[in-house]
């Protein structure tokens, strides 16, 4: 958008096009490439015009669910244990000669995870249905093993899951709906 492209093309029967500028009157007819600014400058009587505000999809006229917060919350918790657990194992993988790969593997996927965790929570923030889908299947492809990896790693599991669970409850559907609509394809018939 900083750069405005005016380009006259000749109609049939010679004709140029009458274009109008931001102002109303008529535009230039040759080919010119001047920058947004300096056109209006030029086309209002040197005065620039300001540009409204965009609405983003989160407008602050739509607030954040209190389930949407809670959820934003409990996936950072998440991400921070998941980063602290990949720490852990990459300390015992450090301290242990037995199992050391095992262990550097599952520190690095833990850290990794965790990463991915913290930046798709941080974008929940934003209503974003692909955050949404993406932390609901992280959680369901981590957590549902978690819950059977003995009783240390049950506590995690669970988190991921309720986790999971915050985001589809009806308050936060709600919210995403208003601030991430989905498109509906239509229908192809042979009418129109």
């Amino acid at each position: 958008r900083g750069i405005l492209t005016l380009v006259s093309r000749k109609q049939p029967g010679g004709v140029l096009p009458r274009r109008r500028s931001c102002s109303g009157s008529p535009a230039p007819t040759a080919a010119t490439v001047v920058s947004e600014r300096d056109a209006c400058a030029a086309c209002s009587g040197g005065r620039i015009p300001q540009r409204r505000p965009s609405l983003s999809k989160t407008h602050p006229l739509t607030p954040m669910p209190a389930t949407m917060r809670l959820a934003t919350a409990a996936w950072l918790v998440a991400a921070v244990v998941l980063i602290l657990a990949g720490g852990s194992f990459l300390f015992t993988a450090q301290t242990q000669r037995q199992d050391s790969q095992g262990l550097l593997t599952l520190g690095i996927l833990g850290i990794a995870l965790g990463a991915l965790t913290a930046f798709y929570a941080l974008r929940l923030r934003r209503g974003k249905r692909s955050s949404r889908e993406t932390l609901t299947t992280l959680g369901l492809i981590a957590g549902v093993p978690l819950l059977f990896r003995g009783p240390s790693l049950i506590a995690l599991g669970a988190l991921l899951l309720a986790c999971a669970v915050l985001l589809w409850l009806p308050q936060s559907t709600r919210f995403y709906a208003t601030t991430d609509p989905r498109v509906r394809r239509r229908r192809l018939t042979g009418r129109r």
